[in-house]
């Protein structure tokens, strides 16, 4: 038990030995590696021992979070979807969103959200609006850079302390002691994958530039016109669909008639009955008495 205290007591002063070094870091087994520098760092998708993309810094430019919106009047809203989409899959991006509106309408409108690589936002903005008129634009930027090294920084002291806690566990004599260093490993496992999969959303942000267009197709252009085949056999299925339909409900509305008879007919009945008794009392002549003598 003693020598758990002394190893527990010692973990700050591996801590700090560990932070003294803030040049540079790394860690086994194919895990997310990071490197300061003294003037600028980035972000960018790295292949590790493992087989698995992360997000390590470089430092020959800095991590930024580009977006970008779009909106342009085109000639057709569809042929500049299929341009679009052309053009982002030749960058190495991918199409993350597309809705669209009625394309029979007048002015169709279709929106898309893309995310290309940050090297080519500034051509894929310039492709963009040649593909008609620009109606509106605007552009954000978010440095990370910070961000990235600080969560680096975190996930490497959350680390050390983990290798501090396996020292102790494999020191630890009774079961207390093995559940309690257990639970305390299980907790920092946790905040390491949280703080890694943190990293990565925020890399992959800034390495995928997102944009988002919206293409509003000119009043008066003609849309392009699907002719069916099939169109004869389609609306005779649904003229006699509907017929049928509506038979059924006569159908349906007369046998509800007939059922609750015996509960409307001698209310329609009494309703005749008064009718008449009424209109006779109205039309009855009226005697005039004899005028006084």
């Amino acid at each position: 038990m003693r020598s758990i205290l002394l190893i527990v007591a010692s973990i700050p002063i591996l801590l700090g030995l560990g932070c003294g070094s803030g040049d540079s870091y790394e860690a086994a087994g194919g895990e997310i590696v990071a490197t300061e520098a003294s003037d600028a760092g980035s972000f960018a998708p790295t292949r590790t021992a493992t087989g698995t993309a992360d997000f390590a810094p470089i430092v020959s430019q800095r991590a930024v979070i580009r977006t970008a919106e779009l909106r342009l009047k085109v000639e057709s809203a569809e042929d500049a979807e299929r341009q679009v989409t052309t053009l982002v899959d030749g960058w190495g991006g991918y199409v993350e969103r597309s809705e669209s509106s009625d394309l029979s309408a007048d002015e169709p409108t279709i929106s898309m959200t893309v995310r290309v690589p940050e090297t080519v936002f500034s051509e894929a903005i310039q492709k963009f609006e040649e593909l008609g008129v620009r109606l509106h634009k605007s552009t954000d930027a978010e440095d990370v850079t910070s961000q990235l090294v600080d969560l680096g920084a975190r996930v490497k002291n959350l680390k050390s302390r983990e290798e501090v806690y396996r020292q102790i566990l494999r020191a630890a004599k009774n079961m207390k002691d093995v559940l309690d260093v257990q639970s305390e490993l299980t907790k920092i496992r946790g905040d390491i994958e949280s703080l890694e999969a943190h990293m990565k959303m925020v890399g992959g942000l800034a390495a995928l530039s997102t944009i988002t267009l919206t293409l509003e197709q000119r009043f008066g252009a003609t849309p392009p016109v699907e002719t069916d085949p099939n169109w004869a056999a389609d609306t005779w299925a649904k003229a006699t669909g509907a017929l049928v339909t509506a038979l059924r409900g006569l159908a349906v509305f007369a046998i509800y008639l007939f059922v609750y008879a015996p509960i409307w007919l001698p209310i329609l009945f009494i309703l005749w009955v008064s009718v008449r008794y009424l209109s006779r009392i109205g039309t009855s002549p009226r005697v005039t008495p004899p005028p006084e003598m």
